[in-house]
């Protein structure tokens, strides 16, 4: 990172609202009676049904050489379809499906929708 230079997309939170229809995939192995997990799906929309989590994002410029919260702009919501952890030689990944970003004062519009399914 550069110095006094913005950072981008900040994890602001990860919220969980109203009701949805779920699913979890859990992918391994079995060998000599050990089970190994190399990956697990978790799915928030399944049966058509629009998924409740979305996470917070945001960027941030320095002011005075300090990155304060205060600073924060450019709030995005990104409305979670899938998360996946795999386990990886080194460290474990987490990926995530997102199926909309819009602007946080518009976190269900159309274009978001339409912007989050390319």
């Amino acid at each position: 990172m550069k110095k006094n230079t913005p950072i981008h997309n900040l994890l602001d939170y990860i919220r969980l609202e109203g009701e949805g229809s779920g699913r979890i995939d859990v992918k391994g192995t079995i060998a000599d009676s050990n089970v190994t997990v190399t990956r697990v799906d978790v799915h928030f929309n399944t049966r058509w049904k629009k998924s409740p989590v979305t996470i917070g994002l945001y960027s941030v410029k320095p002011e005075n050489g300090q990155y304060k919260y205060e600073n924060k702009y450019n709030e995005i919501v990104a409305r979670v379809a899938t998360l996946t952890f795999k386990k990886c030689d080194g460290e474990p990944r987490m990926d995530i499906e997102v199926v909309s970003v819009n602007k946080a004062s518009k976190p269900d519009s159309h274009m978001g929708r339409v912007k989050g399914s390319s």
